[in-house]
């Protein structure tokens, strides 16, 4: 990763063709637009990366081949107008954030994919809105596997560090999950540990039970790697299957228990994905594409899963993000971790959490026809000091949207004009 490029509109020729041009839409979303040549964003992220307890977005994407990271950030009029890009390694799949390096500043973490192996960059921020280069793992052990998901979390127990885990795949024989955990202040990188998964596993989620952390990983299953400590877990188990509710994902298997294999979708790797809810009530979330609904798993008091509910979704879900963004008004924070969910009609619905059971309802629409909406992210994150700010941003293939609770909300008339497909 090499080159920094700033500005307000004009970042350079050589910076993604030079413009974002930020526009205020007359339903309060904010949106920029791309111009020729640069492929959509494929990844996104919401943290704040200056310290004015403001959602800031990074987002990756492509310029003739290379990567680049985009950094908007939020100002006090209520729009993005700041943005630096960054020239990154290989060509970027999945985005993390966190204070990797414990001073107080969040940082980003870039999975990537390049001939002879893929891995993982971090870019350290310093609180100001800007990035330097920090430490890239290389996956390569495995040169064909491209990365599919990457997430941050305290992985080894170590209430000080955050750690990342990503899924990688190369075909039959080289699928993996990788646990990086944080060893920056004392050797200045990452320790690497494979894990096999034995098919493609597109989403991963950390959940802690108890003193230990877990990881969970979803195709047509979800599978689940028991934390062992230290940042070691066991090999993937069955843990639930779409359908059954059970542990058991054969259909030989759910024969033998009775019930019907109807509903079975073995050998789908993008059927589901995982996310977890580690606010109040505890909860891992998952998203079905056959079965077009949302599924919240409840952790119950002595660790097991208790209580199942399930929301109908009105089409295949494709993206599930986790973030406390309403108290089934959107945009009012009530400390209780909501499901914002992406679907193939490029709808973007939010499932709020309640306090009681069924823990999960009502759902409300946030905006559609995002023209081919391709990822999504949300936030409540701010200081401590400050009041939470519910967030949620989308990308499309022709613009990116933001809206918030100082912005408003708004997106019923379709796509901006700007975004339209053509």
């Amino acid at each position: 990763m090499a080159g920094l490029h700033r500005g307000r509109n004009a970042l350079g020729a050589y910076a993604l063709t030079a413009l974002l041009s930020p526009q205020a839409l007359g339903d309060n979303w904010t949106f920029f637009t791309p111009t020729s040549g640069e492929d959509p964003p494929n990844a996104i992220q919401v943290a704040d990366f200056n310290n004015d307890g403001q959602p800031d977005i990074v987002a990756t994407t492509e310029f003739g081949g290379q990567g680049r990271l985009l950094l908007l950030l939020w100002t006090q009029q209520h729009q993005y107008e700041d943005v630096e890009s960054f020239l990154l390694t290989g060509h970027p799949k999945a985005l993390a954030t966190g204070d990797f390096n414990r001073d107080g500043n969040q940082d980003v973490a870039v999975a990537f994919a390049a001939e002879g192996g893929g891995g993982v960059s971090i870019l350290f921020g310093d609180g100001h809105g800007h990035f330097s280069t920090g430490p890239t793992v290389s996956f390569i052990e495995h040169a064909n596997a491209v990365p599919l998901d990457l997430i941050a979390a305290n992985l080894a127990n170590r209430s000080d560090r955050t750690d990342l885990a990503a899924t990688i795949s190369g075909g039959a024989s080289e699928n993996f999950v990788v646990v990086l955990l944080n060893h920056l202040l004392e050797s200045g990188g990452f320790s690497k540990n494979y894990i096999d998964t034995t098919t493609p596993r597109p989403s991963i989620a950390a959940f802690s039970t108890f003193l230990l952390t877990d990881l969970f990983v979803a195709s047509d299953r979800v599978a689940r790697l028991e934390g062992l400590g230290g940042g070691d877990f066991s090999p993937p188990v069955d843990f639930w299957c779409p359908g059954t509710g059970l542990a058991v994902c054969t259909k030989t298997e759910i024969e033998a228990t009775g019930q019907s294999t109807e509903l079975l979708d073995t050998g789908n790797p993008s059927r589901l994905r995982v996310g977890a809810f580690s606010e109040g009530e505890r909860f891992l979330g998952v998203i079905d594409r056959t079965l077009p609904r949302f599924t919240a798993l409840h952790r119950g008091p002595i660790g097991g899963f208790d209580l199942t509910t399930q929301i109908p979704l009105p089409a295949p879900p494709k993206r599930l993000f986790v973030a406390d963004i309403g108290n089934g008004q959107l945009f009012v924070a009530d400390n209780l971790q909501d499901a914002i969910i992406l679907d193939d009609s490029d709808n973007v619905t939010a499932v709020f959490q309640t306090s009681s059971p069924p823990f999960f309802g009502p759902t409300q629409p946030i905006s559609n026809q995002f023209c081919s909406t391709a990822v999504l992210a949300a936030s409540a994150h701010v200081p401590p000091s400050l009041p939470r700010l519910p967030f949620v941003a989308v990308t499309g293939r022709r613009c990116l949207l933001a809206a918030g609770s100082d912005s408003g909300i708004g997106g019923e008339g379709g796509c901006p004009p700007l975004c339209q497909e053509h």
